[in-house]
């Protein structure tokens, strides 16, 4: 494949989103959440605001005086969240990538609102352009059996776990069980880092409660999202330590995205939009910013192409769509 490289951080070949998420057609059961019909309509009407706004809060909300701050409107949190899950289902999300130059996408299954069946059903006309890492809420029984499952399909490519939203806790048996799985299923892990707005769980957001299960599955890539957000300097850390960890870039600047590349080297770095809660658009513009020369070929698309592979390579049977992807 021949690349080119125009100017600093201009980068003309193919591009890989690490970090999306849509919904299918399945609608979600909230009759024990307050509806706001007209503040979703207002939202609607002030999108373009609430985008600019988020960015804002990405870059600057990450001090621990906005915490509590943050937490305490968690209810607009979920509604904003659900908002934009409803509206950004796959057709807008092949639109963003298209207008974007985006040539493939990982989309993340966030258990238990958006079924791992669901999303599978949802992307099925569009796997050559969308993989899929499966959740599992570890609350339910029998969700290993469930995860098994999945895998079986041949439509999976990775394994996501979002401590707030889904568990389980970062030290507790349940993550050690799926870092278990993940091993003997020859599965990436993304690992949502950062302290998170509106958790669902109790839980503590300190990135080095990864540190044992990142130490006990070593044979396993494991990405850490946001390259940790508020807490990137432990994220790098982490993954200065242990060579099976890499970073991903949403709600991160050019600058931190820089440092990252800087003490980790290219080869361990994904860009990732974190799709529809930020602007893809807006995640291109700050690897772009950060990257020098041929970088971008590394950040934008080989080192996500080689994480999307990773399964395929070890496991028994190649799934002929991400086959045809990938080589």
């Amino acid at each position: 494949m021949t690349v080119k490289v125009l100017g600093a951080g201009f980068y003309s070949g193919p591009i890989i989103d690490y970090h999306a998420h849509i919904k299918g057609t399945d609608e979600m059961d909230l009759s024990d959440i307050p509806q706001y019909p007209l503040l979703h309509k207002l939202a609607d009407m002030f999108e373009p605001l609430l985008y600019g706004g988020v960015n804002l809060f990405a870059r600057y909300g990450r001090g621990t005086r906005f915490h509590h701050l943050y937490r305490e409107m968690t209810f607009f949190g979920f509604h904003e969240l659900m908002r934009l899950l409803n509206k950004y289902r796959v057709d807008k999300f092949l639109e963003s990538m298209d207008r974007n130059g985006i040539d493939h996408a990982v989309v993340c299954v966030i258990e238990p609102f958006i079924g791992t069946t669901e999303v599978l059903r949802a992307v099925a006309p569009h796997r050559d352009r969308i993989s899929v890492y499966c959740a599992v809420d570890p609350h339910e029984p029998g969700y290993l059996d469930r995860l098994r499952t999945y895998v079986e399909t041949g439509q999976v490519v990775g394994l996501k776990i979002h401590p707030p939203v889904a568990g389980p806790h970062p030290v507790s048996p349940e993550m050690m069980e799926l870092g278990a799985f993940a091993e003997a299923n020859h599965l990436p892990v993304f690992v949502h880092t950062g302290t998170f707005p509106f958790p669902l769980h109790d839980h503590c957001d300190d990135v080095m409660l990864l540190e044992p299960f990142i130490q006990r599955f070593e044979q396993i890539p494991i990405v850490l999202g946001h390259i940790g957000w508020d807490q990137h300097e432990k994220a790098i850390q982490l993954a200065e330590r242990y060579l099976n960890v890499h970073v991903e870039t949403s709600w991160q600047p050019p600058e931190i995205i820089r440092e990252a590349i800087d003490r980790l080297g290219v080869h361990r770095v994904l860009m990732g939009s974190d799709f529809p809660l930020l602007r893809q658009d807006v995640a291109l513009s700050n690897v772009r910013r950060a990257v020098h020369g041929h970088e971008a070929e590394w950040v934008l698309y080989r080192n996500s192409k080689r994480m999307i592979a990773h399964h395929g390579m070890h496991a028994t049977a190649l799934d002929s769509d991400a086959e045809s992807l990938l080589s």
